[in-house]
This record gives structure tokens, sequence and C-alpha cells, in this order.
């Protein structure tokens, strides 16, 4: 039984459209040759004008020997391609129907199709489809249990093993909570509803949050913590004036200053490329105690006691390790401060800023 090309269309799966057929060449002619491609073509067009049930194995051998061509050896892929764009079509709703799975059966059939072939295409086609269903799923950041149910269909539905499942799903969950995360820590700062939130989310998406990421979530939120909260006094036995309390103390730490002699020898190096000081770049003045109050600066050791009051500051520059104290007049002191340089130079910017005001 042939096929002639109609003018009807296969409105269950309207994605086969209708082709003409390449026409014979003039030496195609002489010897009573067909296009091989139109073989190929004839089958597409079988299936854009004929409900699949309906074609036969015969139909396709008739196809194979009008165009004394092998269909199933020399246009395997063609036929697989059949295959897969008819299992995508089904798949749009997420769902295979009774119907579409007994006509992916039977193109199965009468194509010959290699199973192993064919569990990759639905392994490669399914693999996106679930990754697309999951990441929509988890786009408001909570997965219900009607989206939890729902997957869960999904996978058998698309025959997923369910290794590939739980990689789709960690890798889906993973790149949205890392997203999330980065969002909330790109100012530097977390709020009280910030880590509420990451938190949360880490909850409802199963996340574990590593260890480096809980650390920064706390150095993050301690930073919030001394822009907007109450500073908390620290007890020094420097002698402080009267009103004055200290909110920064910092022991043993060395004081530098540039020197214009030093300046011109090391191009202006006093700290490095990761924004570390370089102290044989400098000189070295006293090491002490440095403490910020809610006057002022101080530097103080057993021999002396030095002050700046915050508005003889034009700036505060932040190192890695330390901060440097522009002053309107004289020489600007370059505190190596250590691993609490960030905290420091934290809260004297707020300092200076409370003072100003």
């Amino acid at each position: 039984m042939t096929h002639s090309m109609k003018n009807t269309e296969n409105m269950k799966y309207p994605i086969f459209k209708q082709v003409p057929l390449i026409e014979q060449s003039l030496m195609q002619r002489l010897l009573k040759q067909q296009p091989e491609d139109n073989a190929i073509l004839e089958v597409n067009n079988l299936l854009a004008t004929t409900d699949i049930q309906n074609i036969s194995e015969s139909d396709i051998k008739s196809i194979s020997q009008r165009y004394k061509v092998n269909l199933v050896n020399k246009f395997s892929l063609n036929l697989e391609e059949f295959y897969a764009v008819l299992l995508n079509y089904a798949l749009n709703d997420k769902h295979l129907s009774k119907d579409e799975v007994n006509d992916l059966e039977h193109l199965k059939t009468i194509f010959q199709l290699d199973a192993k072939n064919i569990s990759q295409i639905h392994l490669n086609i399914g693999k996106d489809i679930y990754q697309t269903s999951f990441e929509e799923a988890v786009a408001d950041g909570i997965l219900t249990k009607d989206e939890l149910s729902f997957l869960e269909n999904l996978e058998a539905t698309l025959q997923l093993p369910k290794e590939i499942a739980d990689k789709i799903s960690l890798s889906v969950r993973e790149t949205f909570f890392d997203k999330s995360y980065q969002k909330v820590i790109e100012d530097d700062r977390i709020t009280p509803d910030e880590e509420r939130e990451i938190l949360a989310l880490s909850k409802n998406l199963n996340i574990k949050i590593s260890r480096t990421d809980k650390s920064t979530l706390e150095r993050l939120k301690a930073y919030w913590a001394y822009e907007n909260l109450e500073l908390t006094t620290i007890a020094t036995d420097t002698k402080l004036q009267k009103n004055e309390v200290c909110y920064f103390l910092e022991q043993d730490i060395n004081w530098y200053e540039e020197r214009e002699a030093l300046k011109k020898k090391y191009a202006y190096s006093k700290i490095n490329e990761r924004k570390e000081i370089i102290a044989s770049n400098l000189k070295f003045m006293e090491k002490g105690d440095v403490l910020f109050t809610n006057k002022r600066i101080l530097f103080s050791n057993s021999e002396k006691t030095a002050s700046i009051t915050y508005d003889k500051i034009i700036t505060v520059s932040a190192f890695k390790d330390g901060l440097e104290v522009d002053k309107l007049t004289g020489r600007s002191p370059i505190y190596k401060i250590g691993a609490n340089s960030d905290i420091a130079v934290i809260i004297l910017r707020r300092l200076m800023k409370e003072n100003s005001l």
C-alpha cells in the first residue's frame, strides 16, 4: 500500500508537515532512477497526513522497494529524529497519554528503531524537560508537596533513571540557592531579614550551607550590626576623658608612617597586590594599643599617648590587615591591626559620621 501526497494534515501531531518531493535530474530520468532522499520525504509525508496507527510496516517496505533503498539502514538517523520530534511534542504538557505511548511504540516497531538509541533519546529529551520543570518549581524558592509530587510523576513519565533525576534535582537546587546567596551578599552586608530569608531558603530546598558560606554570613551580619545597632562599650586601662567611652580596642599593634625618601625609593608601594601593608617600605613609629572612642582615635603605650579627633580626619583607607588615617594636617598614621581591620574600619567610619552630625 502506498500513499500519494494529500492536502490533509495529521491534526493529532501538526508538527509533521508535508513537503514536496525532489524532482528527478535529467540523468535520473534517463536511467529511470528516483532520488533516494524522496524515500525519507515520503515517510515524513505519511506522518503528516496519516494517523500513526494506520501506518504499517508494509508501507515502509513499499517505500524502500520503490526507491531501491533500505530505509532502516540508510536513514536510521532520520527515523530516530521522527521519533524524537514526536516524543518532544507529546511531552509539551509534561505528560504522556496512553495514545501517545502507543503511537511512540508503533513508530519504534515500524521503523525498527534500536532500543538503546531510543533509551538515549528519552534520556536526552527527558533530562531537559525535567530540569526545566524543576527550575520552574523552585523559582519562588519553595518546593511544595504538590510540586514534589508532580516532579516525582514526571520522573516516572520520562523514564529517567533515579540517579539522573537526583543529580538534576541537586544541581538545580544548588544553583538557585547559590544565585540567591550571591545576591544577598553582593553589598557585603547581611540584614536580619536577609539572614532569615537565606536560612529559610536553605531549609526549603534542603541545601546544607557550607562552612565557608556560614562564616561569610556571620561576618557580613556583624558588619551590618556594627553599622546599625548600638555599639558595645569596651573596658580599657587607658585613661579616657570625661564622658568618653571606648568602642574598639586592638592591643599590641604597629604604627607606621610614610616618609618622602621611602615613597620615592619604593614608588609609593605601601601595600602589595593583596592590599596588605608592606612594613619594610614604611617607617616604624611605635608599638601599642589603638582605641576608637566616641570622641577620637587614641594610640597608647607605656611611654606615650597620641590622639586624633574625628574632625581632623579627611578619610580612612582600608587595607586587608590595617588602615590609614588621612589627616587634614601632619603625617597620616598607618595602623597594622591584623584580622580585625575590617571591623576597625567599619566602626571608625561610623564614629566619624556620627561626630560630623
